[in-house]
């Protein structure tokens, strides 16, 4: 290490127990950006003589990033006392945040059920189901809550067992956003165990959830967000499919010509179509399947030949590229990725960005692959796949959904106005206009589109 970094190690302590918060707290977020080994072993000294000063910004930077176990569950105490005006409860309320997001703490010390180990299950239990959203957001989205909490989150078990439906719904929308999900900590001696199981659990919510269309669009998005190379291999699928088969949405995709329930279900079949049971692994579907979601299985997963990728881009279109974007083996032959990216997904749009997202997944296990888009689609693509294409298919479908609700409210309004007219006429020229009422009714009906 440079004399001037040791320098500055010697001399930390003396530094930080005179600079002011605003010196503090970007010093505080510099140490916990350290290497975990860095932060492992560390003097807590400091901290402990940093809440002396009993400085908000100061103790919000300790809840944030202090590595302390004994500081950081002294300040989430200290959230929790009764605020004494409305400013004390706005400090309160982002101390007890900022623990909940800490990712020092664990980092520094062997904790296995963070927080849990340090606030209790009683305020975990109070966080999940009667916090503001960003208390449950802090705990939720934290990529170093513990395994087991998410594992129960998607199974619906332990903390979450006994809540609302709505908030549970709320919680696994909001964990969509959680780093752990997409970070698979394989090591030499042992595969990540705790992401396996979480992933598991994420299938098991499919075959679980309830077939409704708010559990459509939260679940469509939880799946949105999942690195593809890194989803569970259920041993079968079948059961899945058809239970959201039931589902009575008439709502259009996001990004093929199927309905949103159709695609939905694509997606599913596309990331699991890679089956695991009785010690084999297996492809499920065929390209000449009867249902779609099938086929996309077979797309998806497949070892596909240049044949068979011009049949089904003939026959499905979108739906076949919505599918086969997520086909590891189509990446690892470069013939057919060209196929793909110059004939068949076609250059700019939505789907172009989402085939990228995936691409770049890819390209962190082989960086040494390369596209054969264009620049400037590829260009197009990055400012796009980072979050606006979900905020495009959420828009037109709440855009959708609204031009139906205000449809059928002017129907309601017409036919509420020609049952008074009608009442009007007779009520003045007797039961001999009854016939042109059911004429003029009759036609007017048509032309609003009531019947």
């Amino acid at each position: 290490m440079p004399w001037e970094e040791e320098q500055e190690r010697l001399t930390q302590e003396a530094r930080l127990s005179v600079a002011s918060p605003e010196e503090v707290l970007p010093e505080l977020k510099r140490i916990a950006q350290k290497p975990r080994f860095e932060l492992m072993g560390r003097d807590e000294a400091m901290e402990a003589l940093l809440v002396e000063r009993g400085h908000p910004l100061i103790n919000l930077g300790l809840a944030c990033y202090g590595t302390s176990k004994e500081v950081l569950a002294a300040l989430y105490k200290h959230g929790l006392e009764k605020p004494a005006d409305a400013a004390d409860e706005r400090y309160k309320r982002g101390l007890r945040i900022g623990c909940l997001s800490n990712r020092s703490v664990p980092a520094a010390h062997f904790v296995l059920d963070f927080p849990c180990q340090l606030i209790g299950p009683e305020e975990i239990h109070r966080v999940l189901a009667a916090g503001d959203d960003a208390e449950a957001e802090a705990l939720i989205c934290n990529p170093s809550v513990s395994d087991e909490l998410l594992e129960e989150l998607y199974k619906r078990t332990g903390a979450f067992a006994t809540l609302a439906e709505e908030r549970w719904r709320r919680l696994i929308y909001l964990s969509r956003k959680n780093e752990r999900l997409v970070t698979k900590e394989d090591t030499d001696d042992m595969p990540d165990m705790g992401h396996y199981r979480i992933h598991h659990a994420i299938f098991h919510l499919l075959e679980t959830a309830p077939v409704h269309n708010h559990w459509l669009h939260v679940l469509y998005g939880l799946l949105d967000q999942l690195d593809f190379l890194q989803v569970a291999h259920p041993e079968t699928i079948e059961t899945v499919l058809s239970r959201w088969t039931k589902l009575d949405d008439k709502m259009e995709g996001y990004f093929t010509s199927l309905s949103l329930k159709d695609e939905f279900r694509c997606l599913i079949a596309a990331l699991y179509g890679r089956t695991w049971s009785n010690s084999k692994s297996a492809v499920q579907g065929s390209p000449s399947a009867k249902d779609a979601a099938m086929r996309c299985a077979y797309y998806g997963n497949a070892q596909l030949s240049a044949q068979e990728m011009k049949a089904g881009y003939s026959r499905d279109q979108g739906v076949y590229v919505f599918a086969t974007m997520y086909n590891d083996n189509l990446f690892s032959n470069s013939k057919l990725r060209k196929l793909f990216e110059e004939e068949q997904l076609g250059w700019g749009g939505d789907l172009s960005a989402r085939y990228l997202k995936n691409f770049e997944l890819v390209r962190k296990e082989r960086p040494y692959l390369e596209s054969f888009l264009p620049n400037d689609v590829r260009t197009e693509a990055a400012a796009t796949k980072n979050g606006a294409v979900d905020e495009k298919a959420i828009a037109r479908a709440v855009e959708t959904a609204v031009n139906k609700i205000a449809t059928k409210i002017s129907q309601q309004i017409y036919i509420a106005l020609l049952v008074i007219a009608g009442i009007y006429l007779v009520y003045h020229y007797g039961l001999t206009v009854l016939g042109f009422l059911a004429a003029a009714v009759y036609m007017i009906g048509h032309g609003v589109g009531i019947w």
